[in-house]
């Protein structure tokens, strides 16, 4: 009874460092994942051990940084489906992580201002002012240094300041007159 017990203490304890120690040398050949799993698989076996729980910690913190890193240089290259892709995985790793919650919020209202500025330019091309300044309002209420807004701003600013190039007479002005100055001097007409 007890020696069995010990004995399978023992196993479990030397099958809790072997997955330890395969989880190392996964982390090593930057197969952080897999390390991972090794790393949870030595905790269950060994919940005890302040050692596996660290290095897991510390190891699945790494993987995620490394995602977040990723994933903010492919949001800025505006990669947003590598992004998201890298977020979400980050999310798996660690899901309440802020950074990536954030991330992918920003992607999100990234595509939505997009659709917005898109249908904000049709309006516009339409001379539809008015549908253009509303939806463009959306975007620079959310996002005041979005440069497409702003450049879309300021050419509504500048058609709306410009007068037509040419004017058209209605009709009534169109017609030609003829006035004659009978005896009069010139000089008194332009006085």
């Amino acid at each position: 009874g007890f020696l069995s017990l010990c004995f399978a203490w023992m196993l479990a304890g030397c099958a809790a460092q072997l997955a330890f120690q395969d989880g190392k040398d996964l982390v090593a050949q930057q197969k952080m994942e897999q390390g991972l799993t090794k790393f949870q698989e030595a905790m269950t076996k060994d919940p005890r051990n302040l050692e596996y729980k660290t290095t897991y910690l510390r190891t699945r913190d790494q993987a995620v940084f490394n995602y977040l890193k990723k994933a903010d240089q492919a949001r800025n290259a505006v990669d947003s489906a590598l992004a998201k892709e890298l977020y979400q995985h980050a999310l798996t790793l660690d899901p309440a992580n802020a950074r990536a919650l954030a991330g992918l919020q920003q992607l999100d209202m990234s595509a939505r201002h997009t659709r917005l500025l898109e249908a904000a330019e049709a309006a516009f091309g339409e001379k539809d002012a008015i549908t253009a300044k509303s939806k463009l309002a959306t975007v620079l209420t959310e996002d005041p240094g979005n440069e497409r807004a702003m450049k879309l701003k300021r050419a509504i600013a500048d058609k709306a300041t410009k007068p037509p190039a040419e004017v058209v007479l209605g009709d009534g002005y169109k017609k030609q007159i003829s006035i004659d100055f009978k005896d009069v001097a010139l000089k008194q007409v332009f006085e």
